[in-house]
Parts: C-alpha cells; structure tokens; sequence
C-alpha cells in the first residue's frame, strides 16, 4: 500500500466526526440504563428477563457495529498515515486494543443476557449485572479516548470521503421499520437541524414527518421498556 506524503495539504474537505458523536451518545444511553436497571430487575419475572435481554441486544448490536466499521476502516488508515509521519501511533495503538478487549465482553455479556431472558433466575440477573456494569465503564473511558485522542487525528489527517466510508458503515442497516430503538435514539440525540441529514446519513430516505414518527415511535417503545424495568436511574 502506497503511504500518502503528508507534507501535503489535505483536501478542502476532511473528516466530519459529527455523526460519530451522536452514536457515542446513544452508546452511553443505552449503556447507562441497562447498567441501572439489570440488577434491579426481580428474580422469576419472565417479562424484565425478557426486556433486559432485548436492551442488552441493542447495546452489543450498536456497539459491534462501531467496532467493526473501525476495525475495517478507521485504525488501518489512521494508523497508516500516523506511522508515516511517527505521531501518536503509540496512543491510537492502545486504545485500538481496548476495542478488540471490549469485544470479548460483549461476547460474555450477550451469552449472559441470553442466559438470563431464558430463566429469569437471580444468580444469572446477578452475573449479567456485573458483566454490564464493567461494559458500562469499560465503553465510557474507551469512549472517552476515541473522542480525545483519535477523533482530532482523524480530522487531521482523514480525508471527508475516507470518513464517509467509515461512518456509512456504522449507521447502515438502521431502517426505522427494522430497528426503532436504535434509529429513533440517534435521531433524538441529534440536534433537530441534523436529523434528516442523520437519516439519510444511515441509509433511511426519510422526510421530516417520518424521522419525528420515528422519534415518537423510540418514546413509545422505550417507555414500554421503562414501564417493565423502571425509569433511568442517570440523566441522559
């Protein structure tokens, strides 16, 4: 692979991290209540097993998509450029790395989610607890590191198109219709002027009428969560 020369201007347009942003938000969220709300979910309550197992599903959903549209596109080319020009690889290389040890939790916490939604037994609530607590911690400091350390690189260095193909790869396969929770999340965490621009940004051609149904749709259905497992303990 040719390394570009860096010592040259980069295009007028370079890497717009914006949407990337939002998907952190909605990760927190999502993050953050499942945390709250899983050990107070009640043993033998087949419903709350029920609902923790589909949050948790949105959570590894999310957040594997992230990590698979970095794993193929972001660290290889960032990381290609920061070699060649011998700044900060050091720190990109070790925050690549808690990705890659994020991902064997969420492993770990999807089989314990599964786990639990089938028995509703406390001592699998309880050990699902415990692994979506460390989830919730490990993704915010990891979180946190993309946002301090890699997104500046990346507007530094990436081109707009190379952060295209990044970004279209996170929010595709979001069609309201298929996946109300997470599309609906990430429309609400954006500012009401971007939403539309969001929306298409993930594949959905929607209008203005269809993303506010959409927001409305998530309030429902994450209300009729909250209804099961309890309101969120954190602000949001």
């Amino acid at each position: 692979m040719t390394i570009p020369v860096l010592d040259e201007r980069m295009p007028y347009r370079t890497a717009d991290t914006r949407d990337l942003l939002v998907v952190h938000r909605v990760i927190r969220r999502f993050a953050r209540y499942l945390a709250a709300v899983t050990p107070t979910a009640p043993a033998g309550d087949l419903d709350a097993a029920v609902a923790v197992r589909r949050l948790t599903g949105e959570v590894v959903d999310v957040v594997g998509r992230l990590h698979a549209a970095q794993r193929d596109w972001l660290w290889p080319t960032l990381l290609g450029y920061l070699f060649a020009a011998d700044v900060a690889s050091e720190d990109v290389l070790r925050i690549e790395s808690a990705q890659d040890r994020i991902d064997v939790l969420l492993g770990d916490v999807a089989r314990a989610a599964d786990r639990f939604g089938l028995t509703a037994a406390g001592a699998d609530r309880d050990s699902l607890a415990a692994l979506v607590a460390r989830l919730h911690l490990d993704l915010d400091g990891q979180l946190a590191d993309v946002e301090r350390v890699v997104l500046p690189l990346a507007e530094q260095y990436l081109t707009y198109d190379q952060w295209q193909l990044l970004s279209g790869e996170v929010l595709r396969g979001l069609p309201a219709g298929r996946n109300v929770l997470q599309m609906g999340a990430l429309l609400r965490a954006s500012a009401r002027r971007e939403r539309t621009r969001f929306a298409r940004r993930s594949g959905c051609r929607l209008g203005r009428v269809a993303v506010a149904s959409t927001c409305r749709s998530f309030d429902r259905e994450f209300a009729q969560l909250q209804a099961v497992l309890g309101r969120e303990r954190v602000p949001v």
